[in-house]
């Protein structure tokens, strides 16, 4: 009997000294895929919001990524992300989204942000995606198109011809997706009485005969897109825009500080979109279908006004503006 206990002691004390040993063999380190590279501060950044969430860099999760910079191939990058076998990826918009789809459909992938996932056929609908992509939109179901019209006419009453300098277009972006926000920019002007005057720039050669083309139809203000192709074209675009006197209102937050900026910026929050995401992120790693999680729009938006360009084009805005404002740059 009394050896017979002694077994039992024995067999039980191995067992509990083999149990943290099984559980951190268990343990499971995640990789979290990023269609481009990281830049260190965004890295710095996901980090400290994974932190929040409790997750330990190294031990909970490692960051891998397709190694090219943004801006590159998209469907190269996602062939390159998918190959490093990430748990999630992580990616800036919809056409990142469609070009990982191309590669896989199981991997879940949490966007950024999105125009119209629903549009381009990346969700079947936005309260139930039902695929291997959710995330954010600040576009469907915002009437963001509408709003940015409406602060143009709040901010210089009398516009009536506004010039659409846009470069959200093919291949970059899905035609369905583009047709979807042509429609709601029409009429969100339409309601507004507003002409449209389009100026698409595929590519950079294209932004002097398209400002040039928008001189000569008289617009009096402008609403500019933000994608890849005009990002390194905006100096060029709010200089005209300031040597001409004409208004303009951004859809995005340019990425570095322009002299002269936009005269208003109104966009979704940048830290509410990228919280979101990575909150996203962890219930995914939790165990979670990416295809149950609703594509979220965002809980805030933010307007900037720009009091220095206000003043180079001769512009005293409305306090109701300013009284809205959630930064004033004077």
């Amino acid at each position: 009997m009394q050896r017979t206990r002694r077994r039992e002691f024995l067999f039980t004390a191995a067992a509990l000294a083999a149990a943290p040993l099984a559980r951190a063999q268990a343990r499971r380190t995640f990789r979290i895929g990023f269609g481009y590279a990281l830049l260190p501060e965004r890295e710095a950044l996901f980090r400290q919001l994974l932190a929040e969430l409790g997750r330990t860099h190294g031990s909970d999760y490692v960051f891998v990524d397709s190694g090219l910079a943004f801006g590159a191939d998209l469907d190269e990058a996602a062939r390159r992300v998918v190959a490093r076998e990430p748990d999630v990826i992580y990616v800036t918009d919809t056409a990142f989204a469609l070009a990982v789809q191309k590669v896989t459909r199981t991997i879940p992938v949490v966007m950024y942000s999105s125009g119209y996932p629903v549009a381009a056929g990346v969700a079947q609908s936005l309260a139930r995606p039902g695929g291997n992509v959710t995330g954010n939109t600040a576009y469907a179901g915002t009437g963001i198109w509408g709003k940015l019209f409406q602060l143009l006419a709040e901010a210089k009453p009398g516009v009536k011809r506004v010039g659409l300098v846009w470069d959200y277009l093919p291949p970059i972006f899905a035609p369905a997706e583009i047709e979807f926000g042509m429609g709601e920019l029409r009429a969100g002007a339409g309601s507004l009485g507003l002409a449209l005057e389009f100026a698409e720039i595929r590519n950079q050669d294209e932004v002097p005969d398209a400002l040039a083309r928008l001189v000569a139809q008289r617009v009096d203000a402008l609403l500019v897109t933000y994608g890849p192709v005009l990002r390194p074209e905006v100096s060029r675009v709010l200089r005209f825009a300031v040597a001409k006197r004409l208004p303009t209102i951004m859809d995005s937050h340019p990425i570095t500080p322009h002299d002269p900026g936009p005269l208003l910026v109104y966009s979704a929050s940048v830290a509410d979109l990228t919280r979101r995401s990575f909150a996203y992120i962890d219930r995914i790693l939790r165990g979670e279908k990416a295809g149950d999680l609703p594509i979220q729009q965002p809980a805030r938006f933010e307007l900037v006004v720009n009091l220095r360009t206000a003043t180079a084009i001769g512009l005293v805005l409305p306090q109701s503006i300013l009284a809205r404002a959630d930064k004033v740059i004077e």
